[in-house]
């Protein structure tokens, strides 16, 4: 899957944001995707019939002028099997009988909007006539960017549109400067993120999570076993003896910039057209960056792990070893230079 960045624009401004370098960053005429570049970055990733599967994003893509037409090309490019559109909820209201096709899925990242009732409100109008119109297409995320977060109002969510899945991300750093470690990070944040799945769990909602998943080292057996009941789903059983990589997720912004992911856009960013596929892109990053981030360590404990080794553990984001990675790949290109 690759995502389409349609609209730098947003009507929030989330302290989570991953993509907060370039939401509401430029003037009004360059902060949307135009039809043209669209059906070009579109042909660019379904081209070679590797990827079927798109995502919309931004900013809020429904705060795209045009976003309506933008759901029309997806719908009928027979190339495209799904579209996810990415949404904070409150606009989809006035989009939602386009939306109801098979195509078409939505997660939203659901936000605490207590402090504005006008706000909450659209947001629960919209939500209420899109879990009517399109059930199970709908998937409610949550973002768990500090230790006392207060996901009462997840809880509340989950409950009214009786959900029975939850997709909950571990927020990354999202200023430049940050000062921590994550090893020490996760282990603060851990006890708060066990509650939280606690509680879903008691309500019969399975939590699964996205990237930036809990070190191994850190999850004991019986930890993991505490979520045995959903089985092969159980969010900790990635942590048992599977390989935990972090493939190339490819978003593409209005201006054909990629990057490997908004998490990594200062080190990753280049222009698809000097490349021939979406293929060729992501080959590319594999190349010039994974293959750096496989032999590097953000902290000491992981250097003699046999599961960091096995790759069966990525302890965390690849943003917290950046600085590793950047420094191995410049001295690999100093020493190619001089052969």
């Amino acid at each position: 899957m690759a995502n389409i960045m349609i609209t730098k624009r947003c009507n929030l401004n989330c302290p989570y944001c991953f993509a907060n370098e370039f939401v509401n960053s430029e003037k009004s005429e360059n902060m949307d995707i135009t039809i043209e570049n669209l059906k070009k970055i579109l042909d660019f990733i379904v081209g070679d019939g590797s990827v079927k599967s798109v995502g919309l994003i931004g900013g809020e893509p429904t705060c795209h002028k045009e976003f309506d037409r933008i759901l029309e090309i997806m719908i009928d490019d027979k190339r495209v099997e799904n579209v996810t559109v990415y949404t904070n909820g409150i606009l989809l209201e006035q989009y939602i009988e386009k939306m109801n096709n098979h195509k078409i899925h939505l997660l939203v990242n659901s936000n605490d909007l207590s402090y504005s009732k006008v706000l909450q409100k659209k947001f629960l109008q919209s939500l209420d006539k899109g879990f009517q119109m399109m059930g199970d297409r709908i998937i409610l995320g949550a973002n768990y960017y500090k230790p006392d977060y207060n996901y009462n109002y997840i809880i509340q969510l989950v409950e009214r549109y009786k959900c029975k899945k939850l997709r909950v991300s571990i927020s990354v750093p999202n200023q430049k400067n940050y000062n921590y470690r994550p090893l020490e990070y996760f282990k603060k944040i851990k006890p708060f993120v066990f509650q939280f799945f606690s509680e879903l769990k008691f309500r019969g909602v399975l939590p699964y999570l996205d990237c930036n998943i809990l070190p191994s080292c850190l999850v004991t057996a019986e930890e993991i076993s505490l979520f045995d009941e959903f089985g092969a789903d159980n969010p900790f059983s990635i942590l048992k003896n599977k390989p935990v990589g972090c493939v190339p997720v490819i978003d593409i912004m209005p201006d054909f910039k990629a990057v490997r992911c908004f998490g990594l856009s200062e080190y990753t960013n280049v222009d698809i057209n000097e490349f021939a596929s979406i293929s060729d892109l992501r080959n590319y990053y594999l190349r010039s960056f994974d293959a750096y981030a496989v032999n590097t360590f953000h902290s000491n404990q992981c250097q003699d792990c046999y599961k960091y080794k096995t790759m069966k553990c990525f302890g965390g984001c690849l943003i917290y070893k950046i600085d590793k990675i950047m420094n191995m790949k410049n001295m690999v290109s100093k020493w190619t230079m001089n052969c």
